[in-house]
């Protein structure tokens, strides 16, 4: 039996993901653009950010894939302990990645397993993402950089490569930051946020107690993280 793609969106629904959208491989190219206007902008990010190249051209590696789906899981309907709700990081405590006994590890392996049982060949990074993952059309970016849907930011983001050209644009009504705002920039605690969409990733905090974070006792903006 063939499957659709509404078939895929609505297994994913089933399964307890938030949003599912499919697009293209190919719409993955214009990825490198946005690469190359905040590395401009960002000249010392430049190291960073050529490694994600690849997410650009993920038929280089993957000849086969002709599609990515999509997916969101929201996580902020887990309760948050009152000790840790104002901490950097609390999203780990909700982390499905490794956590094999969380729903977001148990439905991310069903909804692959759903994929190999009807014949897809399929590529997944559980950890890290296998492509920019904000482009299927199931939410929007905001100025502040993060990514958003109607129930807000607090959403795990994972792609499937799939095999099969299938296409699906889940509706979204949001409605987009206003042009005369800028309070995420005011309030952005060490400057990561200089412009609208533009981040340094190099001193934004989520980089910084995560990927960089390597002796936070060192970190000329320790003091400005917060809990």
């Amino acid at each position: 039996m063939a499957v659709t793609a509404l078939d895929i969106v609505n297994k994913a629904i089933e399964l307890g993901f938030d949003k599912c959208g499919i697009i293209p491989v190919g719409i993955m190219y214009g990825n490198e653009n946005r690469l190359e206007k905040r590395m401009a902008y960002f000249p010392q990010t430049k190291d960073n950010y050529e490694s994600f190249r690849s997410f650009a051209h993920l038929q280089k590696s993957y000849s086969w894939a002709k599609a990515i789906v999509i997916l969101s899981f929201w996580y902020e309907k887990y309760h948050i302990p009152n000790g840790v709700r104002d901490c950097v990081a609390k999203y780990y405590l909700t982390d499905g990645r490794k956590n094999t006994d969380l729903q977001g590890y148990k439905i991310s392996v069903a909804f692959e397993e759903y994929l190999g049982d009807f014949g897809f060949q399929v590529a997944a990074d559980r950890d890290f993402g296998i492509t920019a993952l904000r482009w299927a059309g199931i939410g929007i970016i905001r100025k502040n950089n993060f990514f958003y849907v109607e129930k807000g930011s607090y959403q795990h983001l994972e792609t499937f490569l799939i095999d099969e050209p299938l296409q699906y644009v889940m509706e979204s009504h949001i409605r987009p930051c206003s042009e005369k705002c800028n309070l995420c920039m005011k309030v952005c605690p060490t400057g990561s946020l200089e412009a609208p969409y533009m981040m340094c990733r190099n001193i934004c905090v989520s980089c910084l107690t995560t990927w960089d974070g390597w002796d936070l006792r060192k970190e000329p903006f320790q003091n400005k993280f917060g809990k």
